[in-house]
């Protein structure tokens, strides 16, 4: 058995999801990332798995459980379990239920006292709250108390931005870094349309991974990155082999105001008045430029894979 490492710090551990469900693996993987939880996400569909993965890895110590569409008695023979597992003594556990599961909320306050028990919807603050590595919050008592706890909307946005900079700003800067070069690069030959499709890509990745942060520089950042990735779309196909001084132009520009605005950020400094101004002007050339590819809106799906494939852990 597999014991967990002393001093491990939090950007090492290691998270277990247990869903069938694909919107809540995304959610709770966007989630552990906005508490400062880098290290590798575990998602299974059956508990089985989940445990051995416990077992064998002791810097698995946070247990996501989607409880929400699991019958009563194969949530009590999954609990059942998970008790007896000796390398759960150190183990953050989150159990999510509906608000209707009143049963399956008293199997789980009976067969895992320990565990952080929510409703959905999911929230950062939930995540905050439960894996804080402080004393747990089990949630016990009445199911109005359960509700109450859950945090609104305004908490989590309050919750999630304070979390967000320990990780997921210093895990975006690691996911541009190489479009630096790529950007020389271009400034040097407007003919480099291969750079400018692969700059475009880099940006469109903090489009999603910055869709659940609301204050602060994060909306200007995300629009700006629009502006990056829908210009590189105009030059996804070969007949454009040259990107246009104009293009150029907004796009550099865009991509320096938003790395700017990121730095401040990840210093935990209010964002400079003069990068917001500037983040406005490009935002409403970018309006008045009818040559550009642009998306309505971002799919779900696209969403999905950005998630799926967790592009700023692998490029760190």
């Amino acid at each position: 058995m597999a014991v967990a490492r002393i001093g491990l710090r939090r950007e090492h551990i290691k998270s277990i999801i247990v869903t069938q469900d694909r919107e809540f693996k995304h959610k709770a993987i966007t989630f552990l990332n906005g508490s400062a939880f880098a290290a590798e996400k575990i998602c299974v569909q059956q508990m089985q798995n989940a445990l051995d993965s416990l077992v064998a890895d002791g810097d698995c110590l946070n247990f996501i459980y989607d409880a929400t569409a699991v019958k009563t008695e194969d949530l009590t023979q999954s609990l059942t379990a998970f008790a007896r597992t000796k390398a759960t003594a150190e183990v953050r556990l989150m159990i999510f239920l509906t608000e209707s599961q009143t049963a399956e909320k008293a199997i789980v306050q009976k067969l895992t006292p320990q565990a952080n028990l929510w409703h959905l919807p999911m929230a950062q603050a939930q995540f905050n709250k439960s894996l804080s590595y402080s004393k747990n919050i089990a949630l016990k008592g009445k199911e109005s108390e359960a509700k109450a706890a859950t945090p609104t909307p305004a908490s989590q946005d309050k919750d999630s931005n304070k979390a967000a900079p320990s990780l997921s700003l210093v895990e975006a800067s690691a996911h541009l870094k190489e479009t630096v070069d790529l950007l020389n690069a271009v400034a040097k030959d407007k003919k480099r349309v291969d750079a400018v499709r692969l700059i475009g890509q880099k940006f469109n990745g903090l489009i999603g991974a910055f869709a659940f942060f609301t204050q602060g520089g994060y909306p200007k950042m995300r629009e700006l990155a629009k502006i990056v990735d829908d210009i590189a779309r105009t030059y996804s196909e070969d007949q454009n082999l040259v990107i246009t001084d104009k293009h150029w132009e907004l796009l550099s520009e865009s991509a320096k105001t938003l790395y700017f605005i990121l730095k401040d950020m990840r210093e935990n400094r209010p964002v400079t008045a003069s990068y917001i101004a500037k983040a406005d002007a490009l935002l409403s050339e970018y309006a008045e430029t009818s040559d550009i590819s642009r998306r309505q809106s971002q799919s779900q799906d696209e969403i999905d894979q950005l998630l799926d494939a967790e592009l700023f852990r692998k490029s760190s």
